[in-house]
């Protein structure tokens, strides 16, 4: 089965994150996005599972660091990505508040997802994030 065609026919949102969503980029920045894709029925049935699809571009410099044609995408399940979300997870998110800019593509349920973005953070995110930051 071709998990990568399902996600792509079945995403709601993508958008840009890492350092472009966050303005730090530079021209040696690599580019990382992220996206959200509605289960379709081989996965609602249980023929098959999938939770995220990776389309990663792999470039690295002699170091083993990206360069700028490295590109970071993935696709997550819808259901998944609620669950993390539901759960402050830090790198997920960010996602909902994305700005205009960095949308890549949006339909109308992924405009529905994004109107709902005050309902996912909750008093967990505070221990959550300062968590993140120090294994950062």
């Amino acid at each position: 089965m071709d998990f990568k065609q399902k996600a792509v026919d079945n995403k709601i949102l993508e958008i840009r994150i890492g350092s472009h969503l966050f303005g730090t980029e530079t021209p040696e920045s690599d580019l990382d996005m992220y996206g959200i894709f509605m289960p379709f029925d081989e996965i609602i049935y249980g023929s098959y599972t999938c939770e995220d699809v990776k389309f990663d571009v792999i470039a690295k410099d002699q170091t083993g660091r990206n360069t700028s044609e490295a590109v970071d995408h993935t696709l997550c399940e819808y259901r998944k990505y609620v669950k993390l979300a539901m759960q402050n997870n830090p790198n997920i998110l960010n996602a909902l508040f994305v700005n205009e800019p960095n949308i890549i593509f949006v339909n109308d349920f992924g405009k529905r997802l994004l109107e709902k973005a005050e309902i996912f953070p909750h008093k967990g995110c505070f221990e959550r994030f300062i968590k993140y930051a120090d294994s950062q």
